[in-house]
């Protein structure tokens, strides 16, 4: 370092690397998030076959129209974050090793007379992401 600059080169970098730390934890908070939203989804997402489960239509009647059947669609989202070096941060959220079943439900499926609608929860929970995102980075000074 540059001696009488030493201080102000201290100070900079000591601003940077406090940036830094509270844009890793806008993008853990965001990622943390994102798959609270997928878990949300998933819960409000409904299907003609989950309104009949409630008439006890395949067995006793469930007590609402959801897709959760085991939980384990539910139970595999999870989130992570990255540091990949020179700065960049990567959020995600979603299913590490999704099942087929998963895909189908996330995407919708419309063939052999049966029809799935789609949830849409990844896309939806993105787009949220992101504004929240911009907003915590906003905040940083």
């Amino acid at each position: 370092m540059n001696e009488p600059f030493a201080d102000v080169e201290m100070l900079i970098e000591g601003w940077r690397d406090g940036v830094y730390r509270d844009a890793l934890q806008a993008m853990e908070d965001t990622a943390d998030d994102g798959a609270e939203r997928v878990r949300e989804i998933i819960h409000l997402s409904t299907t003609d076959w989950g309104y009949a489960r409630t008439q006890g239509v395949g067995g006793e009647p469930r007590p609402y129209p959801g897709r959760i059947e085991s939980g384990e669609m539910l139970n595999d989202v999870d989130s992570r974050v990255e540091e990949l070096g020179d700065g960049v941060i990567e959020a995600k959220w979603g299913w590490a090793d999704p099942e087929d079943y998963y895909y189908i439900q996330e995407h919708g499926f419309d063939a052999f007379e049966t029809k799935i609608a789609p949830m849409h929860s990844l896309a939806t929970s993105l787009d949220e992401a992101e504004i929240a995102l911009q907003e915590r980075l906003g905040e940083i000074s």
